[in-house]
């Protein structure tokens, strides 16, 4: 009977790594099932921003609470809030050095939004040009380029 519960003790408590391998492979599979019902958003988006490093960027923004904007002008309000931020703040420095223009253009991830930035992502075309090299001083003409048409938010 000893002989019996020992043996018994041994197989339960014994390590099989193929056992192991199915048990981590359901986990990781419910994992993924669980958060792709939970963040049917950012999961959809998720193929795109594997191929567009830009919309990629734009995720990460999200994250920390900069969602794109319906339009061109809610774009510009929420940079200018930014830009806005901090002036009256006691342990912290304005917003205000840091974004001394406000751009808006078009979302990396969805082409109908907007979002924002404190440069001009097409600046570059102008140093390219000033260079004299005119196979580059367009978007249009660089590959890999996705232009954003941006616009300056204060004339």
């Amino acid at each position: 009977l000893k002989s019996a519960l020992n043996s018994a003790r041994a197989s339960a408590l014994a390590f099989d790594p193929p056992k192991m391998m199915n048990q981590a492979r359901a986990l990781l599979f419910i994992a993924a099932c669980l958060g792709m019902l939970l963040d049917t958003g950012s999961a959809a988006l998720l193929g795109r921003s594997r191929k567009d490093p830009n919309c990629a960027m734009e995720q990460s923004a999200l994250q920390l609470g900069r969602a794109p904007a319906a339009s061109r002008g809610a774009a510009c309000k929420e940079c200018t809030k930014f830009r806005d931020g901090h002036k009256d703040s006691e342990h912290v420095q304005p917003n205000a050095p840091l974004c001394t223009k406000c751009y808006s253009m078009k979302s990396s991830c969805n082409a109908a939004q907007f979002a924002w930035a404190c440069n001009d992502v097409n600046d570059i075309f102008k140093v390219f040009a000033k260079q004299g090299d005119e196979k580059l001083d367009e978007p249009k003409e660089m590959h890999a380029f996705k232009n954003k048409e941006p616009e300056a938010c204060e004339k």
